[in-house]
Formats: C-alpha cells, structure tokens, sequence
C-alpha cells in the first residue's frame, strides 16, 4: 500500500509480470494516444474517454454523462 505506481509497475516487469498502469482520469486523458485517436470526451462536462471501436456506418453519439450515483 505504500509503494507509487512507477515503483510496483517496475517490480513486476522485473519478474515478466503483464501488468498495465490504471490511471486517473486526468491522467488517462493526457495519454499522447487518447489525444492522438480523438478519444476524449466531456458529455454533460464529465471529462471521460469513449470506446476506441470505431463502425464503418454509425457514430457513437454521446450526448449524456453516465448516471451518477445520488
């Protein structure tokens, strides 16, 4: 509970553990390929990232922010 993300990401790659960071919003949000891939959304004005599945005839229409909890 005490180790940063840098210290326990790099201990299980020294052990060939597949393991990925989880990221904070903001943090998810200034990823170079969220920016580069058009993935940032803020529906409602709730800062977010959308799917990165793409279809050929229909775009995702995201008008509204998920529901939040009362």
């Amino acid at each position: 509970m005490t180790w940063r993300k840098a210290q326990c990401l790099a201990a299980v790659e020294q052990t060939v553990v597949p393991a990925g960071p989880i990221d904070a919003v903001e943090e998810a949000l200034a990823d170079p390929q969220i920016m580069a891939r058009g993935l940032e959304i803020a529906p409602e004005g709730m800062p977010g990232r959308r799917s990165p599945l793409r279809f050929s005839r229909s775009e995702r229409v995201l008008e509204r922010a998920a529901p939040q909890k009362p």
